[in-house]
């Protein structure tokens, strides 16, 4: 009788439907020992031309979905077949698949691994049963056994056939079993083979060096990815964090500020953020700036808190006419007069006479200021009218000032020095 090989294009193919991505894998490990290797040998061999024929019709069968009745039909021939025979292996592959296909993943992984204990496949077939057996458990959340399957495979296929996603399976493996250390080394090994850089790859070891609390390394590492895909936002803002978690504010400054260029901080808490590690290494007019243009762009709230913040910077910065104009605003979302009376300091240390008095008047007028606050702002008030020769007016603000225990000496010199100067000009 006529003997035939397997078609194993089609194999081949429907093998490759079982294989699992291995793109949102978490970590992976190193290989580990194995003995020195050895090629293993198996003799080439074909299928009776009548079990070839079935196959074929059985493979058809399976490539229009008609799952159930292929299943019947290599039931039927593993009927016939003799045990541990090279025809039996076959079948029992072919049926691994179907079921696969059906979603029965236990049956499936019966029949693979009887198909593999029979050791007949050549190689190309053995390993990748052997292959789909591993991901099949790991898919099936027993990692224990897949990763004993995965490490056998490892040890018995040729090593240049092993490929960097096989030590990304073997990584998944060892983070569900959270075996943190050995997922860092297999992807390490990954990236090494890996020709064109994968962002998974790099994500699985950041990950990893995150769980075991490796975070210079992680810095490192993000850093690297940063140079591969600076497009990717994500990334220079995990770096910032890195580098605060590890107490270098300046290098976080320095992330977070070109992350901001590129447009990358849209979030009220990066803006925030941002603004206070400028404050945090004494850098106050970037930090307003970024406060104001956050207000301005819709990205922060125009409410008293993050004026006053913006007003509080560019008071810093010495920029005071900014610095007026943010508290100005601020001061029209509050309830009292503290930040008019703000304002009326910066005013009058600016001898802008008029604007002080008005804004020192405006929060008296609102109130909520301390006794103390008050009679400051009385004092204030009088200085302003006294420096325009408002002598009158000067004296009924200051004598508003002596109401106020804080102030009442000081109001007392004031009346007495702008009395001297009123009976001076008046003669």
């Amino acid at each position: 009788m006529k003997h035939m090989k397997p078609n194993t294009t089609a194999m081949n193919s429907l093998l490759a439907t079982i294989l699992l991505a291995s793109s949102t894998m978490l970590t992976a490990q190193a290989q580990e020992a194995c003995p020195a290797y050895e090629e293993r040998d198996v003799k080439a061999q074909a299928l009776t031309e009548a079990t070839y024929n079935k196959l074929s019709g059985i493979y058809e069968a399976i490539g229009e979905e008609l799952y159930n009745e292929a299943a019947a039909d290599l039931q039927k021939l593993l009927n016939k077949a003799d045990s541990a025979s090279y025809e039996r292996a076959i079948i029992l592959q072919a049926l691994g698949h179907v079921e696969s296909s059906r979603e029965r993943y236990g049956q499936a992984l019966t029949y693979f691994k009887e198909s593999v204990s029979i050791d007949s496949l050549p190689n190309l077939q053995q390993f990748q049963m052997m292959y789909a057996i591993a991901q099949l458990e790991i898919m099936s959340e027993r990692y224990r056994e897949g990763l004993n399957t995965l490490n056998e495979w490892f040890c018995k296929v040729p090593p240049e056939q092993i490929k960097a996603d096989a030590y990304v399976l073997r990584a998944n493996a060892y983070i569900e079993l959270e075996n943190y250390q050995a997922s860092l080394q297999a992807i390490t090994k990954a990236i090494e083979i890996t020709e064109t850089p994968k962002k998974n790859y790099y994500q699985v070891k950041l990950a990893s060096q995150y769980e075991l609390n490796r975070l210079n390394d992680a810095a490192t590492t993000l850093k690297t990815m940063i140079t591969y895909w600076p497009e990717d936002e994500a990334l220079w803002k995990q770096l910032s964090s890195v580098y605060l978690n590890i107490k270098k504010e300046s290098d976080a400054l320095s992330v977070l500020e070109l992350a901001y260029k590129r447009g990358y901080l849209g979030k009220k808490t990066e803006i925030e953020q941002l603004s206070s590690l400028y404050q945090l290494k004494d850098i106050p007019y970037q930090a307003a700036a970024v406060l104001e243009k956050g207000i301005n762009d819709g990205i922060l709230e125009s409410n008293k808190k993050y004026w006053e913040r913006a007003g509080n910077a560019w008071y810093q910065a010495r920029e005071l006419e900014k610095a007026l104009v943010a508290y100005e605003k601020a001061g029209r979302f509050s309830d009292d007069g503290k930040l008019d009376l703000r304002r009326g300091f910066i005013l009058i240390d600016r001898r802008d006479w008029d604007a002080a008095k008005t804004s020192l008047a405006r929060a008296v007028e609102k109130g909520g200021l301390t006794d103390s606050e008050t009679g400051n702002a009385w004092l204030l008030i009088g200085m302003s009218e006294l420096n325009q020769d408002r002598y009158s007016a000067a004296i009924e603000a200051f004598d508003k000032a002596q109401h106020f225990t804080a102030s009442r000496q000081a109001a007392r010199q004031w009346i007495v020095q702008v009395k001297e100067r009123q009976q001076a000009a008046a003669s």
